[in-house]
């Protein structure tokens, strides 16, 4: 009978258990006096009312009298059944056909209603928060597991080493100088977080799709060939004004002006590959930059004008018909552009001008020995400018050859040009030129050679010659600084095939005081002309404020090989501030001496640069 009375509290218990959980009720909850919610009524504890969650107190109440209230729920239900509840620690009586003295019954295998374990009450769901972008995961020594965001740096030793061994493990090897300096790329592991990408800021006129922002990209357009194209318009530029003055001794006047810049640019992307670019300089022509001349003029001047200095489309074969090559191995990624654009060769000493031309590119190109050759051949046809001659060569032709040659030990630039003048006055000629860029131990170093011969007989535009350059710079000890030392060798008449006016002489490039600053009439401290001269320059840069700021001291000379005494030596100081995302705010000031004639040479620039 005791097996039987046992079987039929089981079932009660189960029965209430399954209706409880088909009606989705919550189960009685022990409160922090042990007593139920049954003591609510029936309502209370199905619903839940009355309570919006347990405490902290109650849960450790419940937990330590859940033995108790499973006793309890067991007798309630073998009451309802008309089944004599047994307590738990009360012994069993004997059934009445037992004879006394006999040994008890053994226990059924079936568990008693009072020894199923209480279920824990469920902790109440938090509601989700929105969670911030984290920090970056930072893992600092090597033994350091990865830490989480929201946890504190802990270095893996602390501690004194009195004896070699610290409080948490073996002492580190102590840190070298190089280790020590902040220069030094830093070994800690940083994940990449885009939380942490700085905002771009905005251009003064954007049309489609964002230009480098996040977020879904319109379906576009499928032309004919294959190519599906974003058209997405972008109007951007820089705008520079200045007060500058600028003597250069040899009994020349002092040039003292205000001018101003303004390059403008739209830019109709149509692709990653495909572009069309429209550029315009209202504010100058040539060398006349709008503003006012104090010295020697007293007047205004007028650069205002409308011409386009840039008008190119450039885009690339294989993007442009992808049916060519669906698996993308065929050789199609050849590239092209045509129009009125700027081109750069040898570091500007060969081609610097915005040509009316056409190029065409083959890149990809992978000899043994190599990781990559780019070829490119172009073809100009006007808006050709011949250094420092004021006149264009309107009728003139250029040709070029642009080869580039990346190594593991260096990269080669190798180019050739040839000049068709359709003026007798400027003269035809061949230039090559030859560039090798590559780290020789701690130091960056660029050696070029560049050759001009005259085909005819050499005029103030066309020269043979040879101009030699080095460029040699590296980071001191424990610093973000430059420390550099470059020099040049020019041995007869070196021209250029194509230069702008305002871009200065092929030496732009040895100094700051070699550089025109392509703004007014005031030319480079020290003459850029490669004619018959050595010399070189040593500066020191100095950065401040994470980059923000940088200060430039440098002392150059220049010397003539054959002719007069003409040796010129001059310093420099230049100190460039950025203000936000857009100003940045230039002072120069140079001062020199020239041997000859003993004259002083002096000058300085006060600019502002706003980008937009």
């Amino acid at each position: 009978m005791a097996l039987v009375h046992r079987l039929v509290a089981l079932a009660a218990v189960l029965g209430i258990g399954l209706l409880a959980a088909c009606s989705g009720a919550r189960l009685p909850e022990a409160s922090s006096t042990g007593e139920t919610l049954l003591a609510q009524g029936p309502a209370a504890a199905a619903s839940g009312l009355g309570r919006s969650g347990p405490s902290p107190l109650e849960e450790k109440a419940a937990a330590e009298d859940a033995p108790a209230v499973a006793a309890a729920r067991a007798r309630g239900a073998a009451k309802g059944a008309g089944v004599e509840p047994v307590a738990a620690d009360e012994p069993e009586p004997a059934p009445a056909d037992t004879p006394p003295g006999s040994p008890p019954e053994a226990p059924s295998e079936t568990p008693a209603a009072s020894e199923e374990p209480a279920a824990e009450p469920a902790e109440p769901a938090e509601p989700a928060k929105p969670v911030p972008c984290p920090p970056l995961l930072v893992s600092g020594d090597v033994d350091e597991p990865l830490r989480k965001p929201w946890e504190p740096h802990q270095p893996a030793y602390y501690g004194e080493c009195d004896d070699g061994v610290s409080k948490k493990g073996a002492c580190p090897p102590k840190k070298t100088d190089h280790e020590k300096s902040h220069a030094r790329i830093s070994d800690e592991y940083v994940r990449p977080d885009p939380c942490n990408v700085p905002t771009r800021p905005a251009t003064l006129l954007e049309l489609g799709d964002p230009f480098m922002s996040p977020g879904r990209i319109s379906r576009g357009f499928c032309l004919p060939t294959g190519q599906v194209i974003r058209p997405r318009l972008l109007m951007y530029g820089t705008a520079r004004t200045a007060l500058q003055t600028f003597n250069r001794g040899r009994g020349t006047r002092t040039r003292s002006e205000w001018v101003n810049r303004l390059d403008l640019f739209f830019n109709l992307q149509l692709s990653p590959t495909e572009r069309v670019v429209l550029g315009f300089r209202p504010l100058s022509e040539g060398t006349d930059f709008s503003g006012y001349e104090f010295r020697p003029t007293d007047d205004w001047v007028n650069g205002l004008n409308v011409e386009i200095v840039t008008l190119f489309y450039e885009g690339d074969v294989g993007e442009m018909f992808p049916r060519m090559s669906p698996s993308d191995f065929r050789a199609t990624d050849i590239g092209f552009s045509v129009g009125r654009q700027p081109i750069l060769t040898q570091g500007g000493i060969m081609i610097n001008d915005d040509l009316d031309s056409v190029g065409v590119t083959r890149n990809s190109i992978r000899p043994r020995g190599t990781s990559n050759v780019l070829i490119s051949g172009l073809f100009a046809w006007d808006n050709i400018d011949r250094g420092f001659v004021p006149e264009e060569d309107v009728d003139g032709y250029l040709y070029a050859l642009h080869t580039e040659i990346d190594t593991t030990p260096t990269f080669l630039e190798v180019d050739a040009a040839a000049v068709k003048s359709g003026d007798r006055r400027l003269g035809d000629a061949l230039f090559f030129g030859l560039g090798a860029t590559q780290r020789l131990g701690k130091a960056s170093t660029v050696f070029r050679v560049n050759q001009s011969v005259a085909l005819d007989d050499e005029t103030a535009a066309t020269g043979t010659g040879t101009l030699l350059t080095s460029e040699i710079s590296f980071t001191p000890k424990a610093t973000d600084d430059n420390l550099y030392v470059n020099a040049f060798g020019a041995f007869g008449q070196y021209d250029s095939a194509a230069r702008r006016p305002e871009s200065g002489g092929p030496l732009g490039g040895v100094g700051i005081q070699f550089a025109s600053a392509g703004l007014g009439r005031s030319s480079a401290p020290i003459n850029p002309r490669a004619k018959d001269a050595w010399g070189g320059a040593v500066g020191y840069q100095r950065f401040f404020c994470g980059g923000r700021s940088n200060l430039i001291l440098e002392l150059a000379g220049r010397a003539s090989i054959t002719g007069p005494d003409t040796e010129v030596g001059s310093a420099a100081v230049r100190y460039q501030q950025a203000i936000g995302s857009r100003v940045v705010v230039t002072a120069m000031a140079f001062a020199g001496w020239l041997s000859a004639t003993e004259d002083a040479t002096a000058g300085g620039r006060f600019e502002f640069l706003f980008k937009f």
